[in-house]
């Protein structure tokens, strides 16, 4: 059994439920209004809408938890969760809840009715004696196993939460990504919705990361919806309570951040509650690899640049794959140079003015990564998908998808070697090629996630290493760096970190002394041990100019190092002299980065 160790941030997964009074950040006003609007009696109607990770599946769960489950019990229902995707199956995982929900009510009157619920043997029966007051049972197929019609399938449904909300108090039944449900068509949701307002003993609160969701569905006559619920945006965090969260999480650890540091994140975050929670963690992670005390502005650039590398939202990376053709190039222009007028970009990409509104409109709404703002501009919804768009593609660019997705299910052995295998003997396209590289790489991030690797999966993942090893040593730089960014990725597990340096240290110093300073090499080799003079090495990286490495290398630095501590004087002094050698127009930023480093020292 393995135990988890506390972290100071959540980044990728929900917030349990126990822990949402000590993780979760603000919201207390649109908390307190959604739950006093539902304890407020009658049936209400009410809708989060946001962007995706904005937090508004935290907050139902912590609406959930604070309603007065004497009066209403509240059923928390994961729409997307739902497999296979069905109308049967989505009515009978709803009373499937609800079962569970009055299973272990704390509720005096059903006390003791744990013992009396009852389940069919055949998977798509839900059936429920509650204390001997409420018997129902519910079918969602026939005789043959096939699906019963909308209607009866509704109608089932919904006089069940009406009976035993009549018995034992309205219900609240919560629907999370309810913009799923309107992938089974008008008729369904007309329905539904019928359905939904007749009910007289349940209120419903649902969330949705449509991005029409409000303007198009909710706001539009002709839809089922049109001013059924009571809309509320969920937005980014006020800013204020974003430093005091930070500061809080990490003074429980005994870390401090510097005000440059906060800064930044507050800048780079744009107060999205995932990317404050992902720098955060990604922090941490750091400034333990480092022993560190404090986060620092450099430490948290280093965490934005792995994050814009490795650790980016796959939702947000293959939607952008979605993106094809001209809406493409109109996406990555906008990155790349800032365009958000129709007409600037239609200038930039030499295309008839009046068609630009189409396609803007297209990527819009298939795909939600940039909106309309009131100017009339479009803007991206996301920052980070923006300096991740702007850092990997260009216009030119014809290579295939290529997403970070960390994957819930297990590492698959049986997937990686069988790759492998293909990818020695087989003659393969460019293609094929890159597509397999890539599942092997998110077979990869499965172990940079967990730390660990299964014992049954070692002797996959050694020959997964001896693969990489090999594929570093080829002559092509961009075969290198995928097999190095893979290398790294298992380089996290402990005793695959013992096999590197037992058989391919010699390898990976050959590389770096070579001028082969990948990040992710600087990485390994540091964790290696290789960087004794650390501070040699930061000043060589002047030498040559090499910003990113530079960056990489500062990041490995312990300012609690005693000879660091001791020698900081000379350092930074060495460091004023390669100044000197610098031009302010064209080397700029590693000015810049160079006097954050002296800075620290002299707190140091």
């Amino acid at each position: 059994m393995v135990i988890m160790k506390k972290l100071p941030f959540y980044a990728g997964v929900d917030i349990p439920e126990g822990e949402l009074d000590e993780y979760f950040c603000d919201r207390n006003q649109e908390y307190a209004e959604i739950t006093d609007y539902l304890g407020s009696g009658g049936k209400r109607y009410i809708a989060l809408v946001g962007k995706r990770r904005i937090g508004k599946s935290s907050l139902m769960v912590r609406c959930k938890s604070g309603l007065n489950e004497e009066v209403q019990r509240s059923i928390l229902v994961r729409v997307e969760q739902v497999n296979p995707f069905t109308m049967s199956q989505f009515f009978y995982h709803l009373l499937r809840e609800i079962e569970e929900g009055y299973r272990h009510s704390p509720m005096d009157k059903i006390k003791g009715a744990g013992k009396k619920l009852a389940r069919s043997m055949k998977p798509n029966r839900v059936g429920a004696n509650i204390g001997e007051i409420v018997t129902l049972w519910a079918a969602f197929d026939d005789e043959l196993g096939n699906d019963k019609p909308l209607q009866e399938l509704m109608k089932t449904t919904f006089k069940t939460i009406d009976e035993i909300g009549e018995e034992f108090g309205a219900l609240v039944i919560m629907l999370d990504e309810f913009q799923r449900l309107f992938e089974f068509g008008t008729d369904f949701l007309w329905s539904l919705r019928g359905y939904m307002s007749n009910t007289e003993h349940a209120s419903f609160l649902v969330s949705s990361s449509l991005v029409s969701f409000e303007d198009e569905i909710t706001a539009n006559e002709k839809q089922p919806f049109f001013n059924f619920f009571n809309v509320k945006e969920i937005t980014e965090l006020p800013e204020d309570e974003v430093r005091k969260f930070v500061a809080e999480r990490f003074g429980k650890f005994d870390l401090t951040i510097s005000n440059d540091a906060m800064d930044f994140m507050v800048l780079q975050s744009m107060c999205h509650p995932y990317y404050v929670q992902r720098l955060g963690l990604r922090c941490y992670e750091l400034v333990k690899t480092q022993n560190l005390k404090s986060v620092t502005l450099n430490v948290i650039i280093q965490a934005y640049d792995d994050i814009i590398s490795t650790g980016m939202p796959g939702h947000l990376t293959s939607e952008f794959y979605k993106v094809t053709g001209k809406m493409r190039d109109i996406v990555i222009i906008m990155a790349r140079d800032g365009l958000e007028r129709p007409k600037d970009i239609a200038g930039k990409l030499k295309i008839p003015e009046n068609s630009i509104g189409g396609f803007l409109k297209k990527i819009e709404d298939r795909h939600g990564i940039i909106k309309k703002t009131e100017r009339g501009r479009y803007v991206f919804t996301d920052a980070f998908l923006q300096e991740w768009i702007v850092r990997h593609h260009t216009l030119e660019d014809t290579r295939k998808t290529r997403i970070a997705v960390r994957d819930l299910r297990p590492f698959n052995s049986e997937l990686v070697e069988n790759y492998i295998r293909m990818l020695t003997e087989s003659k393969l396209s460019l293609d094929n090629e890159n597509r397999l590289i890539q599942s092997i790489r998110n077979e990869a991030y499965k172990i940079y996630s967990e730390r660990m690797v299964d014992e049954s999966h070692l002797p996959v993942v050694n020959t997964l290493v001896d693969f990489c090893c090999e594929g570093i040593e080829e002559l092509d730089e961009k075969k290198q760096k995928e097999w190095l960014d893979i290398l790294h990725l298992l380089s996290k597990a402990e005793n695959i970190l013992e096999l590197i340096k037992d058989k391919y240290y010699d390898l990976l110093v050959r590389l770096y002394d070579g001028g082969f300073h990948e990040s992710e090499l600087v990485q390994i080799l540091h964790v290696c041990g290789y960087f004794n003079d650390g501070a040699g090495e930061i000043l060589k990286a002047i030498e040559i100019k090499d910003d990113k490495l530079f960056s990489t290398l500062v990041c490995q630095l312990d300012f609690t190092d005693p000879k660091l501590i001791k020698d900081k004087f000379n350092f930074i002094e060495e460091l004023l002299q390669k100044l000197e050698t610098l031009d302010p127009k064209t080397d700029n930023s590693l000015i810049e980065k160079i006097e954050r480093l002296r800075n620290e020292l002299e707190n140091a």
